[in-house]
């Protein structure tokens, strides 16, 4: 585990947020990012993931996990930038962004426990539409449980064993980098 012995940031399932300069500069824009957000699910059909990466099918077949790609592993997705320009320009002052994504998860969906295909992803999720009821709304990462909430931030090493749930009435969005 090389990437441990020379990390940055250290090793473990969830991440301090003060190791990461940007956060606070994303975080401080939650208003842009979510109005940008509402903008696009009122005119755009967002696709189900298995559409955009078909290997996402041992993880889920339905129509209750939804993303909208703005950079798909680094190749940024013009027309979709056009659509959130100032998140995407926020997005572009992250050093190595190679994804960001808003993710949306149907109520009563759940990701199954799965992790990345190598070390050394590290996965950052900002609140952007989430329940109110945020205990029935969670990722666990490892042994480590967390909640979404509105604007604020997870940052998680996905080697881990990961799943996500929402077990609510109403859509969870994310944006995932």
């Amino acid at each position: 585990w090389l990437n441990e012995i020379f990390s940055c940031v250290g090793s473990s399932p969830f991440f301090k947020l003060d190791k990461f300069s940007w956060i606070p500069e994303i975080e401080a824009n939650i208003d842009i990012i979510q109005q940008e957000f509402q903008a696009i699910l009122d005119t755009v059909k967002i696709p189900n993931i298995q559409e955009l990466s078909p290997e996402q099918c041992s993880l889920t077949t339905d129509d209750k996990w939804k993303l909208f790609c703005i950079y798909f592993y680094g190749i940024k997705v013009e027309k979709n930038c056009k659509k959130c320009p100032r998140t995407t320009a926020l997005l572009e002052k992250i050093p190595g962004l190679n994804a960001a994504m808003f993710s949306v998860l149907a109520p009563n969906k759940s990701i199954p426990p799965h992790r990345g295909a190598y070390n050394g992803v590290l996965r950052y999720h900002l609140g952007i539409q989430i329940p109110v009821n945020d205990k029935q709304c969670g990722i666990r990462v490892g042994q480590e449980t967390r909640y979404w909430q509105n604007g604020k931030s997870l940052v998680f090493n996905e080697r881990y064993e990961h799943e996500a749930w929402n077990h609510t009435e109403f859509y969870r969005v994310v944006l995932i980098i």
